[in-house]
This record gives structure tokens, C-alpha cells and sequence, in this order.
């Protein structure tokens, strides 16, 4: 037959029986709550590098078309100008030795000096050329 349980003693150890699984299952239960925690605050920093690199991406592909928006532009504004070309003089190459080396010198002596300290200006000396004489080119080791 059926025996009946002693109830203090056997009450007691149900009851410890019952805390130590309780305790056993609020321990895993809070480590499950502990792991959710991580994994919700790993998935919050993905998404935030998430939408840093979506911002990113957009900034560069708005630089990719406004690129390609402004070469197009040029090259059909070179087109529309291209007529423009004929209206102009047509320069024609000088090939006269003479008066190239007079441009030259003409050039030349426009150029502005470099000034290289205030204290000290070097002047060079060179020679005055008759208006429309070729004059040669100075050499660094003669004087005149």
C-alpha cells in the first residue's frame, strides 16, 4: 500500500529540491538574458557601421555622378563651341629662323626677375640690340 510521506521531512526536502531547480533555472534563464543582451547590443553596432558605410557609399556614388555629370557637360559645351574655332584668326607656324629667335628675345626680356633675397638684386648685363637685329643668346662664361 501507499505509504504516506512524514510531512515535515519530507516537505523540507521537496521544498530544497524545488529552490535548487528554481535557482538551476533563474541561473540559466539569466545567462540567456545576458546573451540576448550581447547579441541585441552587437546587432545595434553593426547597424550603426551599417548605416555609416551606407552613408559612405552614397556620398561617393553622388561624387561618381556629379563626375560624370560634369564631363558630359564639358564635352557637350565643347561641341556646341567647336563652330566658335573657324571665327578666330588661323594662326600659321613661323618657320623663319630669324624672326623666332627675335621673339624669343622679345619674350625674354619681358619675363620678371626672381628676386632671391632683399639685400642682394643681381642684375645681368647683357647687351642692347638694334631694333629688328637677331641678337644670340648670352653665354654664362663671357663678359661683355
Amino acid at each position: 500500500m501507499a505509504k504516506k510521506p512524514s510531512s515535515s521531512a519530507e516537505s523540507e526536502s521537496v521544498l530544497e529540491l524545488a529552490k535548487r531547480q528554481s535557482d538551476g533555472r533563474n541561473e540559466e534563464i539569466d545567462l540567456l538574458k545576458q546573451t540576448i543582451n550581447e547579441l541585441h547590443e552587437r546587432d545595434a553596432k553593426r547597424e550603426q557601421e551599417l548605416c555609416h558605410l551606407n552613408q559612405a557609399l552614397s556620398r561617393l556614388s553622388q561624387m561618381s555622378a556629379i563626375e560624370c555629370i560634369l564631363t558630359n557637360g564639358f564635352e557637350e559645351l565643347s561641341t556646341k563651341l567647336a563652330p566658335l574655332a573657324e571665327i578666330g584668326p588661323h594662326r600659321v607656324p613661323i618657320t623663319d629662323g630669324a624672326v623666332n629667335a627675335r621673339l624669343a628675345s622679345m619674350i625674354e626680356a619681358t619675363a620678371r626677375p626672381s628676386w632671391s633675397g632683399a639685400s642682394t638684386v643681381p642684375i645681368p648685363t647683357r647687351p642692347v640690340p638694334f631694333i629688328g637685329e637677331v641678337v644670340p643668346r648670352p653665354r654664362d662664361n663671357e663678359r661683355y
